[in-house]
């Protein structure tokens, strides 16, 4: 594995595209999307970037607006770097992909929904990684939410124990799932405390493998507090103070 790096390069080479500043989607169809009960959009799946190795694109960036989105994760089309939606407003960072070009406008894998109110409580306490999952679910619960459907979460505030990395394309060597080599090359980023923002989306148990990695309910971003840079999230934790969000009705 690649050492992680502190994220003053990564900070250096983000962007942040606003949803109606990208071109029109390209004249090309793309793949029917998957919709889940609760209203989470699955564009492309999981389980086919690391069975199939489809990196292809699934979704045009442009067209989240015309849909309503408000947030989403996902990663570029030929894993170019990650994309996250907060609040409507669309944040890219590129990894390190030597000879690419610029960003692409379109993803090969893109959770996505729309929340119009959200609910929010405070951390009571901190949340270290092997405990978050749990921990996701009973407030979930507590708050009405079914977990037999997927929902979206978010969380402002301090993070703690965070590894997180940006894709920045295929890793050649990569042969499929159980590869010894990960499927992209990547810059990762290793934080003992980070601020910022978490949008995440917990999977039913029909959408693990689809909206996130097989065996993990869980697919959350990191955004930077100014909403410039965006990552995706292997490990973290929460420290108490922080705010939890569930959609409301």
């Amino acid at each position: 594995m690649t050492e992680p790096r502190s994220r003053r390069r990564f900070l250096q080479g983000a962007g942040t595209l606003c949803l109606g500043c990208l071109a029109a989607g390209s004249a090309s169809a793309q793949p029917a999307a998957a919709t889940a009960p609760g209203g989470i959009v699955a564009h492309g799946a999981f389980r086919n970037l690391m069975q199939r190795r489809d990196f292809t694109p699934k979704v045009e960036l442009a067209r989240l607006r015309a849909e309503g989105v408000t947030e989403a994760v996902g990663a570029l089309s030929e894993l170019r770097g990650e994309v996250t939606v907060i609040d409507g407003r669309e944040v890219v960072s590129l990894g390190p992909c030597a000879g690419c070009g610029p960003a692409a406008e379109s993803a090969t894998l893109l959770v996505a929904t729309r929340v119009s109110h959200w609910r929010s409580e405070t951390v009571p306490q901190d949340v270290p990684e092997r405990a978050l999952r749990a921990f996701i679910a009973e407030r979930a619960r507590a708050n009405g939410l079914n977990l037999g459907m997927a929902f979206p979460f978010r969380f402002r505030g301090t993070l703690q124990d965070v590894l997180m990395h940006v894709n920045g394309g295929p890793d050649p060597r990569f042969t499929g799932h159980g590869s010894p080599v990960p499927m992209a090359v990547a810059d990762l980023f290793r934080e003992a405390r980070l601020e910022g923002e978490v949008i995440g989306f917990h999977a039913s148990a029909d959408m693990v493998g689809i909206i996130s990695h097989a065996g993990d309910p869980l697919h959350c971003h990191w955004v930077s507090p100014a909403r410039d840079a965006t990552a995706h999230l292997d490990e973290f934790g929460l420290l108490a103070g922080g705010t939890l969000s569930f959609p409301l009705g």
